[in-house]
């Protein structure tokens, strides 16, 4: 089974850029052509929030319209930028999206591989947060399927990533959340975005990674917010039954010149 992950679009109204460096719109157009060209097409693709910038119902449209061309199914997660009540009314056939009130986590039970999409977003915080009924769901999710391999999707990496900007802002009850994902040996990857770069640490008995975002790339080290130049680009998480999870970074060249490089497997 094979997972297309892309984060971070932070797609804008038509005529509007990202901080002056950066059509959004039109990289993801060139994602989704390359997502539509691999010649093994994934299973299904995971969008892991920032879907859009300011949250506006005329960003949540023109997004829709530009993932109508998409070949594979898509999933979308919420990130800090967003907003949930504007993103359900924008995808309302997206039912997944209202499997509770107060957050939008949900559970992909599609195919042998599972993927449970864990909202760590909260109006009052720009980093991760997740609370007493996301913790228990979670936990009731993987206690159900203990033999299935499973993927955590979230937008907020759980882990210390090195980019102060980013670390500052912290994710509430991040140790008990490391505690439910340590307790179950099925999860085979935590993903994540947030950070637009793609990084990889152990964490919780398991892998966690970030993806690259879509457009611009933060570079630790580069700057103080770490913008570097990095070619934007997307993750593939690649299952195989009995064999090794395998998870590679695809890049978007300016050239359209496509690469990947395999940064991982378990």
């Amino acid at each position: 089974m094979i997972v297309a992950q892309i984060s971070d679009l932070h797609i804008r109204r038509a005529g509007h850029v990202l901080h002056y460096m950066a059509n959004t719109a039109d990289y993801l157009e060139r994602t989704i052509d390359r997502i539509n060209g691999l010649k093994t097409q994934p299973h299904l693709v995971l969008l892991t929030g920032d879907l859009v910038e300011n949250a506006s119902p005329h960003e949540y449209r023109r997004l829709r319209t530009i993932l109508k061309a998409l070949r594979a199914p898509h999933f979308l997660v919420p990130g800090n930028h967003d907003d949930r009540a504007n993103l359900r009314r924008a995808f309302s056939e997206h039912r997944y999206l209202r499997t509770f009130r107060d957050h939008a986590s949900y559970a992909i039970d599609a195919w042998p591989l599972r993927i449970l999409a864990l909202d760590s977003t909260d109006p009052d915080h720009v980093g991760g947060f997740v609370d007493d009924e996301r913790l228990a769901w979670l936990d009731e999710e993987l206690r159900a399927h203990r033999s299935r391999p499973t993927i955590v999707a979230m937008h907020h990496p759980p882990f210390r990533t090195g980019i102060g900007t980013f670390d500052s802002h912290g994710f509430e009850r991040v140790e008990e959340l490391e505690a439910v994902i340590a307790a179950h040996p099925q999860v085979v990857r935590v993903i994540s975005g947030h950070i637009h770069t793609a990084l990889t640490k152990r964490w919780g008995g398991t892998t966690a990674c970030s993806a690259p975002s879509t457009s611009p790339q933060f570079v630790i080290g580069r700057s103080p917010l770490g913008i570097g130049i990095e070619a934007a680009g997307f993750l593939m998480h690649e299952w195989r039954f009995a064999t090794e999870f395998r998870t590679y970074v695809m890049r978007i060249k300016e050239t359209d010149d496509f690469s990947s490089v395999s940064i991982f497997a378990s």
